[in-house]
């Protein structure tokens, strides 16, 4: 950052606005657009335009802004950075683990230990609401041992701060440097995650047991009947304006179907395959975040692994002939699920938190939902 003299204070940010000091990276930037620059830089992502014609106006405050137009908008505004190459690191022989150490369990093998033993609780949590609001069972033609059961909203809400809590404690197992993170950067982290989630589970489970019919998963034992939404909202739902309302979920249903449905006629989703986007989706955050450099390092850095977790997967367990094309098949579900989907998804549960009292003082959710 350059800090040549102090800018007088009626300076702004010309990519975002924001009241600003400094110049930085040679441009009229505040830190986070510059930090945002830097990080895109040196992950090399290609960007896409969210409306296609390159014209957004970036609002910094704007949940969903356009990264591509924000990125070209520091580049008009002349902004360098060059990624300084690292040296490649010497082999010590000293660092590899002997043949008498144990080897260290990989990432897919540490969030299945740890999302097994978030199911069986949640499982119990559930039941007990399937329980309270005496849900009717749901009828799968696969002829599996599991029962199911129709949603509601009401239903969903009981179960939704259970969620929450539980997505978080299986990424504080798996990735132990998020315990270490003050209140506000964990939300951040997972204020855009909690809908990648359960997206992603969700398509998972449904392609599993239900792929055949026009429905969904919405937690583990209850599903969503798209071709019934007054299933989803009920009489005990007390919400205002409830034509209205069945419209707004409606819209979001048929949303979710232009994306999900086309993504049913693959021919194989395994569970390894589940958990990598699960962690992938954790992974890619929006970098306009304003959180620590170490913080998006340490993410950059997990993804990598993950991708090279997946590789040796398909070839030594899967046996894949054609590696790449697997991971774009993946990949497909991943940027349906959880960058499109689970985008939405985030939006409807925010719409939904903000009717139903859910945090009940949970200084954690609230920060998540609200922030």
């Amino acid at each position: 950052m350059s800090t040549a003299g102090v800018e007088p204070s009626d300076k702004r940010c010309l990519i975002c606005t924001v009241p600003i000091r400094f110049t930085r990276l040679g441009a009229h930037a505040c830190r986070a657009c510059a930090a945002f620059f830097k990080r895109s830089k040196i992950t090399g992502k290609k960007l896409i335009c969210r409306k296609g014609d390159n014209q957004c106006v970036f609002r910094k405050h704007e949940k969903f802004m356009c990264r591509s137009c924000r990125f070209e908008k520091c580049v008009e505004l002349g902004m360098e950075y060059s990624p300084v190459a690292r040296e490649a690191e010497e082999d010590n022989s000293d660092d590899q683990p002997s043949p008498s150490q144990p080897q260290p369990d990989t990432l897919l093998e540490e969030i299945k230990t740890a999302y097994e033993k978030s199911f069986k609780r949640r499982l119990d949590n559930e039941q007990e609401v399937v329980k309270q609001h005496r849900l009717a069972r749901w009828e799968h033609p696969t002829g599996a041992a599991e029962e199911f059961y129709v949603s509601s909203l009401s239903s969903f809400m009981d179960m939704f701060p259970t969620i929450i809590r539980e997505i978080v404690t299986v990424f504080e197992q798996v990735l132990p440097f998020i315990k270490d993170l003050i209140i506000e950067e964990k939300a951040a982290l997972f204020q855009d995650f909690i809908g990648k989630f359960v997206l992603v589970e969700g398509f998972y489970r449904s392609f599993v047991y239900i792929r055949e019919q026009y429905a969904f998963f919405a937690s583990l034992i209850t599903c969503i009947d798209g071709l019934n939404m007054d299933q989803w909202i009920r009489d005990e739902d007390l919400v205002e304006r409830r034509a209205d309302f069945r419209k707004f979920v409606v819209n979001y249903s048929d949303e979710y179907g232009k994306l999900l449905t086309p993504l049913f006629t693959i021919e194989q989703f395994t569970e390894r395959e589940f958990f990598a986007l699960l962690i992938l989706g954790f992974c890619d955050i929006d970098l306009s975040l304003d959180l620590p450099d170490k913080i998006f390092d340490t993410l950059e850095s997990i993804r990598s692994r993950m991708f090279a977790e997946l590789q040796d997967y398909y070839k030594n367990e899967e046996m894949v002939a054609d590696v790449s094309s697997r991971m774009g098949m993946l990949m497909t579900v991943a940027h349906s699920t959880s960058q499109e989907a689970g985008l939405l998804m985030n939006e409807e549960y925010r719409t939904y938190a903000a009717l139903f009292d859910i945090c009940s003082g949970d200084s954690l959710l609230q920060e998540i939902l609200f922030q």
